[in-house]
């Protein structure tokens, strides 16, 4: 990754996790379901010391929950349900937000405003990629710091393409 200044940030992956957990559903205390869910992580760290993360996590098989995709990077991380078709929580500069889910359904669906928008094409420079997730930072915004990441763009199998700081700083892939 690469600034406007022309400093570079180099993201090496330290952690590559595959593996499967027990999923569980219960009601009433009693356990009525279980499965084998299949999990993927993967961590990375820069030369300045940053933190990125992306994970996948399958559906629940109890309907209410889809596939989701966690991503951290610094003081920000988010999560995005593919069922419901939403960001589910979001935390950033120590706040958190989380929507409750119910059988009945959220409970409040306006409670985040930060919104992901999935792109077919996006042209970088020379290179388009294809299957594109653009994350939008819009909560806590009189919490943001001066390097809180406010904006993200990632490409699937491919990674982080850009990512865009408060102070109006950008890194895009080299």
């Amino acid at each position: 990754m690469v600034d406007q200044n022309g400093i570079s940030r180099e993201f090496v992956n330290f952690q590559n996790v595959h593996d499967f957990s027990e999923g569980r559903s219960y009601f009433a205390g009693v356990n009525y379901s279980i499965s084998q869910r299949e999990n993927f992580y993967q961590n990375f760290g820069s030369n300045y010391n940053d933190i990125l993360s992306a994970s996948i996590n399958p559906a629940y098989d109890d309907c209410c929950y889809g596939e989701r995709f966690t991503f951290s990077l610094n003081n920000l991380s988010f999560t995005y349900d593919f069922l419901m078709e939403m960001i589910v929580s979001i935390e950033t500069n120590c706040n958190y937000l989380n929507l409750s889910i119910s059988s009945e359904g959220i409970e409040d669906e306006s409670l985040i405003c930060s919104k992901v928008e999935f792109i077919d094409e996006f042209q970088m420079g020379q290179t388009t990629y294809s299957n594109v997730l653009h994350f939008v930072l819009s909560d806590f915004k009189s919490d943001w710091a001066k390097y809180t990441v406010t904006e993200v763009y990632y490409a699937q199998q491919i990674g982080l393409l850009s990512y865009k700081y408060n102070n109006g700083l950008v890194f895009n892939r080299k």
